[in-house]
């Protein structure tokens, strides 16, 4: 990476901002979440400011295009890409793209964050091997998104034998990509005790996880939040 400050998913939702965000420097670019479904996420007003203490509650509920209209975007715009530099490199495409970051760029990483539809069974892992199966080939890292505090059917995020199925999954249908195989990074909660950290630290050992993402927003309100106007009483996750 060319520097270790990446965007994180929930700005660009639907892929639609990639290289403004990368010519703004950052060293990471990390789209969605992205759902198989598309869906209109939470009914507005869903943000929220807490201008007493510099904080922000949202409730966005995964807004976003759906899988398959997030992955032609994405898609077009790595072979667009691509075709520009094999005119400059001299190189064919198809190799190119065999040695090419999937950002199009030598030194940055693109993300593509995967969560479930709001319709899906809660303990079900297939929205996300759905989204790694549509969008894993032009990500360098997809994302498991377990942590959203705004959605209501996400088991793995508190079961964690919910959580080893799932990661499981993801990992068998990653390793059964026939070509580019993307590095499968898991994203938890703030909200995990000690016991439960454990426990995930061990399965990510175990299933050759590649990454950790740690933070998200949280739906805890601290005792020290200043809140004058009382906005904390609102439902969301609290950066």
């Amino acid at each position: 990476m060319s520097n270790p400050v990446g965007l994180a998913a929930g700005f660009d939702k639907n892929g639609e901002a990639i290289d403004s965000l990368f010519g703004l420097g950052f060293g990471a670019v990390e789209v969605g979440s992205i759902t198989p479904q598309a869906q209109a996420g939470n009914p507005k007003p869903r943000l929220f400011r807490i201008e007493d203490s510099s904080a922000v509650i949202n409730r966005m509920g995964l807004n976003n295009d759906g899988a398959q209209v997030c992955a032609d975007r994405i898609r077009s715009r790595f072979w667009r890409l691509l075709a520009s530099q094999s005119k400059q490199q001299g190189e064919t495409v198809a190799s190119l793209a065999r040695s090419v970051n999937r950002s199009a760029h030598a030194d940055r990483l693109l993300g593509i964050n995967l969560s479930k539809s709001k319709t899906s069974a809660s303990d079900s892992h297939a929205d996300y091997v759905d989204g790694l199966q549509r969008l894993g080939a032009y990500a360098d890292y997809v994302v498991v998104n377990v942590s959203c505090p705004n959605v209501k059917n996400i088991a793995a995020g508190a079961d964690v034998a919910v959580l080893e199925e799932t990661v499981a999954a993801v990992v068998r249908a990653r390793n059964n990509m026939p070509d580019y195989r993307p590095p499968v990074v898991l994203k938890i909660g703030p909200d995990n005790d000690a016991d439960q950290l454990r426990l995930i630290a061990q399965l990510a050992i175990d299933y050759r996880i590649d990454g950790i993402i740690a933070t998200n927003t949280t739906p805890s309100r601290p005792a020290g939040l200043v809140d004058s106007a009382g906005v904390a009483k609102e439902a969301g996750g609290l950066s």
